[in-house]
């Protein structure tokens, strides 16, 4: 992905697709500072004729709330106040949308979203 994104800056939907990838795989080993870095670098990108849906900001504060960065949860707030929860479609995603949405404001627990996400992290 890294030499995809170095070989096409200019195509941005590579250059998205290759920081969306080096997000997922760096938060799947544990690397969450590099993927929240490639989920913003996703955003930066982002654009609303390429992406109705809200992932980069879902990535976003899904990997703050994995971080466990309290310090970060109004960035990880303002992140998920660009979703409009209406566009997913996908049950995983509302629900995670939903338990993010708790813990941000100070209703859930991290932790129950990281099992949720563990739990269905195929779909996300």
């Amino acid at each position: 992905m890294e030499k995809m994104i170095e070989l096409f800056p200019d195509e941005h939907l590579c250059t998205m697709a290759g920081h969306s990838c080096l997000g997922k795989y760096y938060r799947s080993i544990g690397e969450l500072d590099n993927a929240l870095s490639h989920f913003e670098q996703v955003r930066a990108h982002n654009n609303s004729s390429t992406s109705k849906y809200g992932m980069p900001e879902m990535q976003i504060a899904l990997t703050v709330i994995m971080l466990e960065h309290t310090d970060k949860y109004d960035y990880a707030k303002a992140a998920l106040d660009a979703v409009n929860p209406r566009t997913l479609f996908v049950k995983e995603h509302l629900e995670l949308y939903k338990l993010m949405s708790a813990v941000i404001n100070g209703n859930g627990s991290p932790r129950e979203v990281q099992e949720y996400y563990r739990r269905c992290h195929w779909s996300f």
